[in-house]
């Protein structure tokens, strides 16, 4: 339980170092001037952060297409997915709308383990309990994101911390794959008019 007193003319506040899995209540109440005293709290808003598992559909040597289950309500609460993209030197952050249940990742290198994991915000007007729904799977300990790419004219008013001392609880977990490797040719035996591959 945290309380923040905030500038008397403050209209908004960023929430930091949230913990996945957990649901956060957010109430807000104003000091009375003409009272000295502070007013009553106002009704709280909820905000829900899940992990989901990501399942991965088919590999190539420089793509790889992944579904997962949000299990959003179709409401018209405000809520945004994270897809992050892992390898041993980077990551990327693609934020996606919230109907969709599937991705394509490009311009993979061959051959080279990635990691994806998918972060889930929502507004709510109720307290969520939220189970974990991803076991931490041994990952990328201390890389940190370069990049977040929208998939959205309307981004959603979530974020996610890109660059944080933070941002490797996000990395530890997620589902690993391995892109598949080039295909190496080579010559047998070369006759006068035939070779041999």
């Amino acid at each position: 339980h945290t309380q923040v007193e905030l500038e008397k003319d403050a209209r908004e506040y960023v929430l930091k170092g949230l913990s996945l899995d957990a649901c956060y209540g957010v109430s807000i109440r104003t000091h009375l001037d003409t009272e000295h005293d502070w007013g009553q709290w106002c009704k709280p808003m909820y905000v829900v952060v899940r992990r989901i598992p990501v399942d991965v559909v088919e590999s190539a040597q420089n793509w790889t297409h992944v579904e997962w289950k949000s299990g959003f309500k179709l409401d018209a609460a405000p809520k945004a997915q994270f897809l992050s993209l892992l390898s041993s030197s980077s990551a990327a952050v693609t934020c996606l709308e919230p109907q969709i249940d599937r991705y394509i990742f490009r311009n993979l290198d061959p051959s080279t383990m990635y990691a994806a994991h998918l972060i889930t915000v929502e507004q709510s007007s109720y307290p969520v309990k939220v189970l974990p729904s991803a076991p931490p799977l041994a990952g990328a300990r201390g890389v940190q994101a370069k990049k977040i790419i929208g998939d959205s004219k309307h981004p959603p008013s979530f974020s996610i911390p890109i660059v944080a001392a933070d941002f490797s609880q996000f990395l530890e977990e997620g589902f690993a794959f391995r892109t598949q490797r080039v295909l190496q040719l080579r010559a047998e035996s070369i006759g006068q008019n035939h070779v041999l591959l």
